[in-house]
C-alpha cells in the first residue's frame, strides 16, 4: 500500500525530530542548571564566562524551540491525518469485500 508507506515515513521523519527535541532540551536543561557549579566556583566572575553562557543556552534553546513547533504543528496533523485517510480507505475496502461476498453468497444460494 502506497499509503501505508508514506505514512510509516512520514512517521519516521516525525520520530527524527522528536529525538532531536528531546536531545535540546536536555541540552537547554544542562545548560541553565550549570549556573549553580558557575556561582560555586565563582567562575561568574570571568568576564567571558557569563557571554558564552548565555550563547550557549541560546543555541540549545532556540533550535529546540523550533523543532518542537515543527513537530507539533506540522508532523503530528500530517500524521493524524493520513491515519485517518487510511482508516477510511481500509473501511471502504472492507464495504466493497462484504459486497462482493454478499453477492456471491446469493449467487450460489440462487440455483
Amino acid at each position: 500500500m502506497n499509503l501505508q508507506a508514506s505514512i510509516q515515513e512520514l512517521e519516521q521523519k516525525a520520530r527524527k525530530i522528536q529525538r532531536a527535541s528531546y536531545w535540546g532540551a536536555a541540552a537547554t536543561i544542562i545548560c541553565y542548571l550549570s549556573v549553580l557549579p558557575m556561582e560555586l566556583f565563582h567562575l561568574s566572575g570571568i568576564s567571558w564566562v557569563a557571554p558564552l553562557w548565555v550563547v550557549c543556552g541560546n543555541l540549545a534553546l532556540w533550535p529546540t524551540v523550533i523543532l518542537v513547533s515543527l513537530y507539533t504543528f506540522k508532523y503530528k496533523p500530517a500524521i493524524e491525518r493520513a491515519r485517518g485517510d487510511l482508516q477510511t480507505t481500509i473501511l471502504a475496502q472492507l464495504q466493497s469485500q462484504v459486497a462482493e461476498l454478499s453477492r456471491k453468497i446469493d449467487a450460489q444460494a440462487k440455483p
